[in-house]
């Protein structure tokens, strides 16, 4: 009857847990439950697993549906936890546990592991920005631990001591401010791979118009509306910040006309300047002076 082995395992828990009501305990004993006796197999039986998971894991974070030779392990490791803080597990079964690191709470052991990491990844970066799909080298997903802690500062439902440590390691908790390094980070990642920040306006990186935002700031720069550690970020990026005039300098064409027919600022500059030579001026003889006197003007 293996269908009957969760039931009654629910049973057991419910009486551990004190949820039991007199009358179903006693129908219980009528039967014959013995509730300090596994449903499925012995201790040691469901130890001998949970060591044998662990060798080739290394670790014991097991879902609670996870079965080993048709036995749930998952489940039995979660009761050994509820022993375990009822105070019900003797110390010989918690030094067996302890010697394959059993976890005995899931909730502060993802706080420990997440802590672990996010400290790691300060180490090496100086901050705490980063991508929300980031994760560790060992798979660990920080990028969105560290999204869940900026959800709970923002309920006002995180630990004092968990917001000390991620404030001593750089952590922003504003999202505006978030978002803005985010874009600075988006900016190095496309010059890392491309060599140069000539980003085209209608680029998109995770709903973030990367393009439009560098435009921006180009047209913030012009303006005066930077600051200096923001045009510092940039220019270590090697920004320009006159497209027009750096596409023009930099064009590999041999006069200037034919880049008018894609630049009309351009082309009015140039028509002032031809407007100083006679008519029947041969554009060859003037070409080159004509070109110093548009890039004194640019």
């Amino acid at each position: 009857m293996p269908e009957l082995y969760p039931w009654i395992n629910l049973q057991k828990q419910k009486y551990h847990q004190k949820k039991l009501s007199s009358q179903r305990l006693a129908l219980l004993k009528e039967i014959s439950i013995d509730f300090q006796v596994s449903p499925y197999s012995s201790w040691d039986d469901f130890y001998t697993l949970a060591c044998q998971y662990y060798e080739e894991n290394h670790h014991l974070k097991i879902p609670v549906k996870y079965t080993m030779a048709g036995k749930n392990i998952g489940n039995w490791l979660r009761n050994q936890r509820s022993f375990y803080k009822m105070g019900k597990l003797s110390s010989e079964k918690i030094e067996k546990l302890e010697k394959i690191e059993m976890i005995w709470d899931a909730k502060d052991n993802s706080l420990k592991v997440g802590l672990e990491h996010a400290q790691k990844y300060y180490e090496e970066h100086g901050n705490l920005i980063m991508l929300g799909d980031y994760c560790s080298a060992d798979g660990f997903k920080l990028g969105r631990w560290i999204k869940v802690q900026r959800c709970k500062y923002a309920n006002n439902t995180i630990s004092s001591d968990l917001k000390r440590k991620l404030d001593d390691m750089g952590m922003v908790w504003n999202y505006p401010s978030y978002l803005k390094e985010l874009q600075f980070i988006y900016a190095k990642q496309f010059y890392e791979e491309h060599g140069h920040l000539f980003i085209p306006r209608d680029y998109n990186i995770e709903d973030i118009n990367l393009g439009k935002w560098l435009n921006t700031m180009r047209t913030k720069y012009q303006k005066g509306l930077l600051t200096p550690d923001e045009i510092e970020r940039l220019e270590k990026l090697n920004i320009v910040w006159d497209v027009p005039k750096y596409r023009f300098l930099n064009s590999k064409i041999d006069t200037p006309y034919k880049l008018l027919k894609r630049q009309k600022k351009i082309m009015e500059m140039v028509q002032e300047i031809l407007a100083e030579y006679p008519k029947n001026t041969k554009a060859a003889l003037i070409k080159e002076e004509v070109n110093q006197k548009l890039i004194k003007k640019l």
